[in-house]
Parts: structure tokens; sequence; C-alpha cells
């Protein structure tokens, strides 16, 4: 909830991208493309495939395999293909090397045929087009590849004075670098040190080829290479704007991605093309400065080499920006694994003392005696794998490598990282084991040195090497003589580690990584066609009601972001209050605003008092369920036996009010006992699970006569499992817009089953109890709810037309439904508490007024406390924690706002849009209580009907009021006896998870004691 000034998050780039029309020969285009693309796969699901490999989707290829990590995948498919295979991304084929012996048979024996480079659309972009790194093998390229390497070993390692001079950089970046380090450390403090090994990595390269340095504090440098630093992941193996350029073509997230990158080699381009300008005005044959001038003096002013100056910046701008990401990458891996193991630091200190002593720094010539530094960066460059993927490469002829046949021009991946965490080739991979590299006699090990592949080999290994070696051995060892590091708290910086290949396994690439049966193939075409066509039709046809564009398959599911209800209110400003979207193969139609959503809730609330036929409605409560079935006779029986059942056990009389208010009091005065338990010698905590015990506990009271102690680990787990409920059955789950998507293996159908484990295990638990009641059931003793419900339901004579299943249906919804809203209130509530303590200081000054100190505060205080209440309004209109209804049905043909919506159309209630509408609201995005009071001090009950949380009409919650009274007594017992407050060194954010309630993030705060409890404090149930 990063709010903005307008509708309560920042603008989201994508949905900019995606949510203009589509002209029609974008669209034409498009569909042209799904077709063509549909009839290549056909054809190549015909043809018998050159190499090994799993199967590919259409359009996307196995791009849904690679991941975040694509070399963990490549090397768990070498696993199942062998070290030489095929993957598809988009219409691309590409080749995969893992393993040492097939990954060295190609560069080395056949170096020259897989020099190449494929002709990928952000290769071009880089460096003018004239990048050393990533244009083609060409002899023009060989000759620029031979001038930028000799270049630079003339300014590196020529001689005894171009060593000296290149040491003498080094070493003053790292004794930069310890004075910006201490500096940063200054009063114990912690920070962050990859900009600073950026820059100083930069700084090396820019005395080099500029022969000038710039400052750590030097703000536009900085912002643009951590610009720079973003690179990467456009230019990576697997970049979707590489492999699938037509989506270049139209509005899409990777049109996004490839326009930033653009824009970021134009910025970093140009800076460079201005230094080597400075440099060509200034030139003179008679004096060679730094590297820009010996390049500028070959290509411009020497013999003819076939290349023109444009070359000149390129190759610049190449050994600058490969030299500062290779070097301040390790450096950053090394800076980590230094804090992550202190012993091994700690020796490393010894050697420097016994080898250099306090008196100078490390040199080169200290190399040989400090073989442990050596191998604690071979084996971080090992472990790290840091280019884990080369660049791509491509084959510029025919070629066989492990007697599998590459054609001409293919693309390959060179997979490093399966090279350097082969446990065939080395013990316990995944462990850091610096002394792997050292002899018997603790000599640095070269043949294990050799067999690490970080530099990739053969025509295309890195220039700079040997370089970026001595520049990582200077840097590490001047740190390491100057200074000590500790990290604030050690966590598992590479728990992603496994014992195999390094990442924890994905349950994407798990789901996604079989082989499919042909006739499985042939449903998901056969989908492909059939939504084809419908998306043709619905392009010809007029539409109902105005809306976004949508896309074949996904419909407008990409634009909803996150949060969807901000998306839905974004949307309004555009088309209206009323409109249309589609997701998966379902028109939706969305309603925002007061007066459209009262409209059609309270002056229509029999044709939306509907629900859709959802796969996921139908699994809740044994498909019994009060809140997820659909209208009809017997639902409204059914709602008006839980109705009547809920006030008679909470405001029926003054003797139900009093026995309801008394069990709130006990779960709240015990709840008071475990925060300060909790908060004791200063703790913090983070008060959500027992906030939703507590919550669970009166309901459970209500229904089963009993309550569970918050320390019962089986009813907290089961607890917990049910806050995810929301994230399956909210608005816009891909699960029930695109059932079909169950029959076949991919990470909806893996919500889909968790869901369905999830409902399962709740509704037993519910059974079980109900169960017990039917055994011991008295009619002329009515115990609780579960009893009065059995009564009606299960004793009646059957004209209602329900049965024994709805009983436990009624008490699962009452169970759900009311630890869910009481819950999440209560924790927004802490939270606002936490974060603006002048509210709490005036929420306890006023208790102490009302209230006083010898007794607790009762439903009877509530009118006195008219600004608590108002905090609680607040609360529910400021973070709208119920932000879409659960999608409604229409029940019959109806018109809102002058827009005609037929019968059993998908209903999307934005009641977020009502509670941010800024034409209602002064500063909607603002915190402020009282704005719900009135001049007298009262509560505003006009503005307090304006928030809509708890929807209208037909499908309004029956549970509201005891809701309301509920949150009142919790709120009111914990403020008179406790204070809260947040840990002084973190904000409190605002930022939350979207299901069918908005639930904050993680948060942490401390309860401090205002007072002892009261002698009349009552015992829980």
């Amino acid at each position: 909830m990063a709010l903005d000034t307008e509708f309560g998050v920042k603008g989201s780039s994508i949905i900019r991208e995606w949510s203009g029309q589509v002209q029609p020969a974008l669209v034409a285009s498009v569909l042209f493309l799904f077709c063509l693309e549909a009839c290549l796969w056909v054809r190549n699901l015909r043809l018998k495939r050159r190499l090994p490999g799993p199967f590919a989707w259409p359009v996307v290829g196995n791009a849904m395999q690679l991941g975040q990590m694509p070399h963990i995948t490549f090397a768990r498919l070498a696993k199942k293909y062998g070290n030489v295979y095929q993957i598809r991304l988009g219409c691309s084929d590409i080749v995969v090397l893992n393993g040492d012996r097939a990954i060295r048979q190609a560069l080395i024996e056949h170096s020259t045929e897989f020099a190449g480079r494929p002709n990928f659309v952000s290769f071009q972009m880089v460096s003018g087009g004239r990048s050393l790194t990533f244009t083609s093998y060409s002899k023009q390229w060989k000759a620029h590849r031979k001038l930028a390497q000799s270049t630079l070993r003339a300014f590196s390692s020529a001689n005894s004075q171009t060593k000296k001079t290149f040491e003498r950089h080094v070493t003053f970046e790292a004794m930069e670098l310890v004075q910006v380090f201490l500096r940063n450390s200054a009063d114990g403090r912690y920070f962050d040190p990859a900009n600073d090994f950026t820059v100083s990595a930069a700084n090396i390269m820019c005395a080099l080829c500029f022969g000038k340095r710039y400052r750590h504090d030097e703000l536009e440098f900085r912002t643009m290479l951590k610009k720079l630093q973003r690179f990467g992941e456009t230019i990576g193996a697997g970049s979707l704007v590489d492999v699938m350029p037509w989506l270049q073509s139209f509005p899409n997230p990777v049109r996004s991605v490839y326009e930033n990158f653009k824009s970021l080699n134009e910025e970093f381009f140009t800076f460079v093309k201005d230094k080597v300008a400075q440099h060509r005005e200034s030139f003179s044959p008679d004096e060679t400065r730094d590297m820009s001038d010996a390049f500028i003096n070959v290509v411009e002013h020497g013999q003819k080499s076939g290349l023109t100056k444009e070359f000149v910046d390129a190759t610049v701008t190449d050994l600058i920006g490969a030299g500062q990401d290779t070097t301040s990458t390790i450096l950053t891996w090394i800076m980590l694994l230094l804090v992550k193991h202190p012993d091994v630091q700690a020796k490393l200190h010894e050697l420097i003392d016994k080898v250099v002593g306090p008196e100078r720094l490390p040199t080169i010539e200290d190399r040989g005696n400090l073989t442990y530094l050596d191998a604690f960066i071979y084996e971080t460059m090992r472990l790290t794998s840091f280019v884990p993927v080369t660049i791509p490469h491509s084959t510029m002829s025919d070629v066989t490598i492990e007697g599998l046949h590459i054609p001409k021009d293919t693309v390959v991946f060179i997979n490093q990282w399966s090279v350097n965490h082969d446990p065939l080739k080395w013990k316990d991979p995944h462990v850091f084991d610096p002394t792997r590299f050292l002899d018997e006699h603790g000599a640095l090990d070269r043949d294990a040195c050799n067999n690490v592949m970080i530099f990739s080999l053969g025509k295309r290994r890195c220039i700079g090497n040997q370089i970026t070696k001595v520049q990582v051995f200077l840097l590490a060892a001047v740190l390491l003589h100057q200074c000590s590091f500790e990290m604030v708290v050690i966590d598992s910086a590479m728990a992603q580690v496994d014992t195999e290949f390094g990442l924890r396994d994905s349950s994407i690439s798990g789901e996604w990584s079989g082989q499919v049966q042909p006739a499985l193939v042939a449903s998901v075409l056969f989908l492909f066609c059939l939504e084809a066509c419908l998306w043709v039709r619905n392009l010809r046809l007029k539409r109902r009601l105005p809306g976004p564009f949508a896309w074949p398959v996904v419909g407008n599911a990409m634009q909803l972001g996150r949060m969807p209800h901000i998306t839905f209110a974004k949307l309004a400003k555009k088309y209206g209050d009323v409109y249309q979207i589609r997701l998966g193969c379902s028109d939706i139609v969305v309603l925002n605003g007061d007066r459209a959503i009262r409209q059609a809730l309270i002056e229509h609330s029999v044709e939306f008092a509907g629900r859709p036929n959802f796969v996921s409605f139908q699994v809740v409560a044994g498909g019994n369920s009060m809140t997820f079935n659909n209208y009809s006779k017997q639902w409204k029986m059914h709602r008006k036996i839980a109705q009547s059942t809920i006030r008679a056990f909470s405001s029926a009389n003054s003797q139900t009010k009093k026995a309801f208010e008394q069990q709130i009091v006990a779960e709240a005065t015990e709840l008071v006992d475990i925060f300060l338990t909790l908060s004791a010698q200063g703790q913090y905590f983070n008060p959500a699970h027992e906030l939703t015990v507590a919550a669970a506990n009166v309901i459970c009271a209500l229904c089963f006569g009993k309550r569970y102690g918050h320390d019962d680990v089986e009813f907290r787990a089961l607890l917990e499992r049910v806050n995810q409920f929301g994230q399956t059955v909210g608005a816009g789950s891909l699960v029930d817009m695109m059932p079909w998507l169950r029959s076949f293996p991919n990470p909806v159908r893996s919500v889909f089953k968790n869901f369905i484990n999830l409902n399962q295990e709740f509704f037993t638990f519910i059974q079980s109890k109900v169960r017990e009641h039917r055994e011991t059931f008295d009619p002329r003793v009515t115990r609780d709810m579960s009893d009065a419900i059995i009564g009606v339901i299960d004793k009646a004579d059957g004209d209602s037309g329900l049965t024994t299943g709805h009983t436990e249906g009624t008490v699962s919804d009452l169970i759900g439904a009311g630890l869910d809203t009481i819950s999440t209130a209560l924790c927004w509530i802490v939270l606002l508490l936490a974060k603006h303590p002048e509210i709490q200081t005036k929420l306890h000054e006023l208790l102490d007024r009302v209230v006083g100190p010898d007794r607790l505060p009762s439903t009877e205080d509530r009118s006195s406390l008219a600004y608590l209440d108002a905090f609680i309004y607040e609360t529910m209109r400021f973070t709208s924690f119920v932000p879409v209804t659960i999608p409604h049905s229409t029940t019959a043909d109806v018109t809102v706002d002058g827009l005609h919506i037929p019968k059993d159309t998908v209903v999307f209630i934005n009641q977020w849009s009502v509670n941010h509408d800024p034409l209602k609201w002064k500063d909607p995005h603002v915190f402020y209580p009282s704005r719900f009071l009135d001049g007298s001090g009262s509560l505003d009950k006009d503005i307090t009907n304006n928030v809509m949380i708890f929807s209208a009409g037909k499908r309004r919650c029956i549970g509201d009021q005891i809701a309301k009274v509920e949150v009142f007594l919790f709120f009111a017992i914990l403020l008179h006896r406790c204070r809260f407050e947040k840990c002084p060194h973190e904000d409190l954010s605002l930022n939350c998870s979207y299901g069918l309630t908005l639930r904050p993030l993680d948060y942490k705060i401390t309860a401090k004691s205002r007072r002892d409890l009261p002698k009349v404090r009552e015992k829980a149930v």
C-alpha cells in the first residue's frame, strides 16, 4: 500500500503498457503470429528432433521451465537428456552444453566453430553495434580483438614498469576503499559495500582508459554505474527480448524492459564517447597517456586495420563495462563469504600478518607466499560461479559434439556453473572449502585452478582474465590487511545451495519439467485454436460494455498486477465506473464507485445476489457454504437460520450481550498477558498469530462452547493454513477464470491442489466438532450455536430443503469468516497504533479519562469513546482490507449506470474504490481518524455509513455488527493495558499481501504494560 496521491500505489509501467486499445492491424499481426507458431509447433511434433531435450510449448517454448536460475535448470535437465541437448525459447531452438568434457570439446577443440554470436536484438544495441564482446566472429572481429588484447597487456603487464604502474592504481583504489569503508562503519554502523566496490572497480578501468578516477561520493557516476549493473538482466542467456524479438512490436512488459535497456546503453555509451572525444581533441602522437590514446593512435592514425573510429568508442565501453562488472561482483561475493566464514577470515589475517606484517601493504610479489588467499579467491569463483552461463554463442558451421550433430547458426548456451558444481569433479561442491585448491605442501594446485571455469575458453575467452585476477588479489589482500569485517546478522545468504545443484527445487520447474503426452499436446493446441476463434469473433462483435483490450488466452490477467483493486480503480478513470474486462475465457464486469455499487447491491439487490459457478467455490465447506453458494430459495432459508442464530448468541437480549462481551473480554485479557510475555526484556514480536488465535477463539466459543490455548500447536498450524485461503478464492484467481488449467501440469494446478487440501483439513476439523455435538445433543439444552443450528436443520421436518451437510457448512462459514475479518482488522490496528504514536497517546488519554485504571472498558463506554470508534472506521477505510468482495453473478438482466449487464455475468465489486475516492474523502491516502467526528466530537453516522468493508444488499456480511463490537472491545482493552511501540531502527511498512483480505506483511512491535490488570478480570471459557 505504498500510497500515492490518487489511488494508493505507485503507477506500474506494465499496466501503462497494456492499458491502451490496440489497432486492428496489430491485432491481425498478433493473431497471425499465434497461428504461425501453432503450425510450426505441429510440424516440430511430427519431425524427429535433431537433439534430445524437454518438450517445448507453443509460443513460449521452454521459457516457463527456466525459473529464476536458468543455470540450475540446465544442469538438472542434463541429468535427464545428457550434456548436449536442445531447448526452445520463443521460436528459437537453443543447444545447451553442460559438463567439463562437452564444453572443452566445443570451445577448445572446435573453437572457431563456436566463436560466433547470435544476431540478437540486444547485442546490436551494445556499444553502437560494434562491441567486441557481442559482435560475431569475422576477420574484422579478429583484428579488433587483437588490438584490444595487445593494448590491455601493454598497460597492465607488458613489462615491469607497466606492471608497477597498474599495481599502484589498484593499491591506491584499495586504500581509498578502506577509508570509505571505515567512514561508513563509524559509530558501529552497518552498510552495503556493493556500490563502493563497483566504483572502485570502475575507477581502475577508468584510470587505464582515461587516466583519471572518480570520487566515491560523485552521485552522477554512482547512479550511472548502479544502472549499468542491470545490464545483465536483458543481455543474459535466455532473455525474452532476444528469443522473441517480435515482442517489440506491440505493448507488453518485455518491450518495456527492452526500451529501458536501450536507454541504459545509450546513457553509458554517451558517457564513454564524451571522454574519447576529449582525448581526440587533445591527442598527441608523441605521448600515449592511456588506453584511449593507444586505441586512437592505432585505429585513427596508424596503418589500416579495417576498423573505424567508432570501434575506439566501442572498445573502451567494453573494457570499462566488463571490467567493473566482473571485478565488483567477485569482490562483493568475497566480502560476503569473509563475514559468513569468520574462521577463514581469521586464518587469512594470520597469514597476511606473518607474510606482510604491519609496516607495509601487500604487493604482487607476496602472491607466491599468500597461496591460501589465492585459494580463497578460486573457491569463491567456483562456489558462486558468478558468470554461470556465458554470453550466448552461435555455431559458424556444422559441428559434432559428443556424437551429436549441431547445425550452423545454432544458438548455444554454455553452462559454466555445471562445470564448477559437478559432484564427479569436486568433492562436496556445495561446501565452501578453499583448501581444495592447495596441494599437500600448501602450494596452489594449478590443475585444480584450471578446472574452474568463469572466464570462458577458446576464441571467446575473456581478454582481461589475468588482470582481473591481479586486481582481485590486490584489492582483497589490502582490504584484509587493513580491516576485519563483520556482518550484523549472519543469515543464510547461501541457503540456496543444496546437495546436488545449488538451489532448492523450484515448484514451477518441477511442474513443467516432465514430458507431455500426445493427447495433452492435442488438447492444448485445440484450446489455443478455440480461443483464437473466440477472440476473432469478439473483435468483430460490438462490445456490450466499455473496457480495455483483452489478449487471447490470458485476457486482461497481465494487467491486474499484485493489487487488482488498484488497477480496477485506475481503469475506472478511463472507462467509467462500470466496465468489462476478460480473464482467461471469462467476461467480467467490474463495478467501481459508491453510486454504481450501491445502485447495484441495494436497488438491484436480487439481481446481484448470485455467485458464479467457480471451481474453487464448489470446494468450500463440501459445497454447502452459504457464503459461496448461489442465490436460491434454499440459500435464503440457509442465510435466515445463520443470521438468527448469530443474533441469538450475541445481541438478542441483555443476557446474551453480556455473555458475548464476557467471552471477548476474557480473550482480550489473555492476549494482553501473551503480548507482555512476548515483550519481556524489550523483545519485539509479530502479533499476527496471536491475534488470529484470539479471534478464532471468540467464534469457537460461540460455535463449540470452548476455546484453544495460544500454545496449541495443531490449532495454530491449522489457522496459519487457513490464512492462505483467500489467495485462491479471491477475485481474479486464475483457477476460477481458466479452469482448464487444472488439466495439465502447471503452477496454477499446484495452487488449486493446495487449496483443496487446505479446505479438506479445515472442514474435517469442523465436521469432527459438529459430530461430537450431535452425539451429545439434548433438545432441552442449547449450549452453543452448533446446538442451535443442529436443532433447526438436523431436527427440522425437512421443508427447508437443507440437509445435515448444511449444518457443517454454516459452522465452517461462521468460523472462517469470523477469524479472518477480525484478525486482519486487529493486525492493521496494532500496526497503525505503533506507526502513529501521537494518535496512540491521544487514545490513551481518552481511555484514562473515560474508563480509569480500576476497571476494563465495556460496550457501555462506546458512546464516550467516539475517537476510538473513529480510529477503527478510519482503519477500515484506509486499509480497505476487504478490497474486492467475493465475486457476484447476475441472476437476471440488469442495467447499472445506463449500461446493460446480461444474466449470469460475473461481477467484481471494488470496495476499495469507494473508500479511496478523492471526491468523497479529503486526502484519502492520509490516515486521519478525526474525519469521522462531527463538530461536537461525536461519531458522525452519515460518514461512517460511507465506509464499505462488509458489502451491501443481499450479500452483506451477516456478522458485521458483532465484528464491530468484537474489534471495539479487543482494541479498547489492548489500549487500556498496553502501549505498542515499533522497533526504533525499523520503519513500519504498509505493504500487504492480496487475497480475500489485505493482510499487512510481517512486522514486529513490543508491548509495554500501562498498569496491572484489575481483579475483575473474567476467566476465559
